[in-house]
């Protein structure tokens, strides 16, 4: 099942809360909407002086300190997840006048130029553990 994620970031004169409401309310309504999209789901950053992720004092979720909670290191502030059944769902859903629709309005909010789109698939893990991979 393909995947198209998408990180944003709000424009410089928008605030995170602007960006937010507009993704629940207008543009995730949108793109539920269209017909070959199979799931839409609308993931936001915790803000970490009002949802405490981590223990206090603590910047980092893990020991080796590799995924930062602190929003000023981390400039994306939601995560779009569009869901297909088939790669050619994905195409057709992005020519669509349904994705021309939900689009609407996203220029005045979201900083394209640094957004972030990845399609991805789900690949199967394999059952047997191994211990060939170089891992040093």
């Amino acid at each position: 099942m393909p995947k198209l994620i998408l990180l944003k970031q709000p424009k410089e004169d928008v605030t995170r809360e602007e960006l937010v409401a507009y993704l629940k309310n207008v543009h995730g309504p949108r793109c539920e909407q269209i017909p070959t999209v199979k799931n839409y789901t609308l993931l936001v950053q915790v803000d970490p002086e009002n949802e405490p992720a981590i223990e206090p004092g603590r910047e980092y979720y893990d020991a080796i300190e590799t995924l930062p909670v602190d929003i000023e290191k981390t400039p994306y502030d939601t995560v779009e997840i569009h869901e297909f059944e088939t790669m050619e769902d994905l195409l057709e859903a992005r020519n669509s006048t349904g994705d021309q629709q939900a689009a609407t309005g996203m220029s005045e909010l979201v900083d394209y130029e640094s957004e972030i789109a990845l399609v991805i698939r789900e690949e199967e893990t394999s059952d047997e553990v191994t211990f060939e991979y170089d891992v040093s």
